[in-house]
């Protein structure tokens, strides 16, 4: 009777650290060591965008929920909102040790050392939280910590928001030939400068600097990516009025079960679909509204292998199901939504957790 009242209060201090509910799973849905079938062993790390956190309206809080249903051991890393990607992946660094010394802690493990020693995490980055996870597997020597790398409409490539931006705001590393600015841009930046304060001026413009093409062909500031490491990357595809552009970018990897692009909503959204729009002309390259599908899929360049799991119709923010009532209306309209993106996700990186 003691022995199971203390696994009863073992098993709930387990569950408060990965933050989830303390539920007992039916019989027959637990693997080995009280991990749930088809959910990871390893802890899943969630990287937030540019202009984000790990909390709020640009949150990943939905698929962190998403996730949990499912039995996985979730963290919402906080980075910097504005910073470039080296000053992020370093805070993810101190997150990914942290998270690995909570996970070691918990109930169930053995000595906290031996634990460290073998775990690893799963990072799943949104936007610029896909540079900031590759940087710092690739850069920062996180590559034994981590087993996979998932992106969620990040600039592998860069995006013309990053070089417009950097335009706007007069930075020398702006490129020459980046595209005008259209007022309504200009308005959106000027309104961002205003709200992010003169102090934190230059990390803003070193966030646009890693979102960037002059970023993107600057040698010196190549991410690499790692063998040992497995990466997965989805992009996502919008509109504004749901009608499909060429699919080409997508290499016939596309999820469009009624035929339409996401939708976009909002007038922020239509500004930024312009700015991206407008630099590729009469190519109509596809695009989330934030990021072109050739950036999203994978970096050209890489020398691992990449998964590309496909387009889906999704803006910028429906990959995360960010906002939860734009999502909701988008989910009606193309029939995709950001849990069809982790539909299977907890045993496709399971099979990367062995040693």
């Amino acid at each position: 009777m003691h022995g199971s009242r203390r696994k009863l209060v073992a098993l709930a201090a387990m569950a408060v650290v990965a933050g989830c509910s303390a539920e007992s799973p039916e019989d027959g849905e637990t693997a080995e060591n009280g991990v749930k079938a088809g959910a990871p062993a390893f802890p899943v790390v969630l990287v937030h965008a540019f202009h984000a956190s790990n909390t709020g309206s640009w949150s990943m809080e939905p698929v962190a929920a998403e996730l949990r249903r499912g039995g996985a051991e979730v963290y919402l890393a906080k980075v910097p909102s504005y910073a470039g990607t080296p000053a992020r992946a370093a805070a993810l660094g101190r997150e990914i040790d942290r998270i690995v010394t909570l996970h070691c802690t918990s109930a169930f493990r053995e000595t906290p050392a031996a634990c460290r020693a073998r775990t690893k995490v799963h990072l799943v980055g949104h936007s610029q939280g896909g540079l900031d996870a590759r940087y710092v597997v690739g850069k920062l020597g996180y590559a034994a910590k981590v087993a996979t790398v998932t992106t969620l409409g990040a600039p592998h490539e860069s995006t013309p928001l990053g070089d417009v931006a950097l335009r706007v705001l007069r930075d020398p590393r702006a490129r020459a030939d980046a595209p005008e600015p259209s007022s309504a841009f200009v308005g959106e930046m000027d309104a961002l400068v205003r709200s992010v304060g003169g102090d934190a001026l230059d990390d803003l413009k070193d966030a646009f600097y890693w979102l960037s093409e002059a970023r993107a062909k600057n040698p010196d500031d190549a991410i690499p990516d790692v063998a040992t490491v497995h990466y997965e990357s989805w992009a996502g595809v919008a509109t504004s009025d749901g009608r499909l552009p060429s699919l080409d970018a997508c290499e016939g990897r596309t999820r469009f079960p009624t035929g339409r692009a996401g939708e976009l909503a909002g007038l922020a959204d239509f500004v930024r679909f312009e700015t991206v729009s407008a630099v590729f002309g009469a190519r109509h390259q596809p695009n989330d509204g934030h990021i072109p599908v050739v950036s999203a899929r994978y970096p050209a360049r890489s020398e691992a292998k990449w998964d590309f799991r496909g387009c889906v119709p999704a803006d910028h923010l429906d990959l995360v199901g960010r906002p939860e009532g734009q999502q909701d209306g988008n989910g009606r309209k193309a029939g995709v939504t950001y849990r069809d993106l982790l539909s299977g996700y907890g045993d496709r990186v399971r099979a990367y957790e062995r040693p």
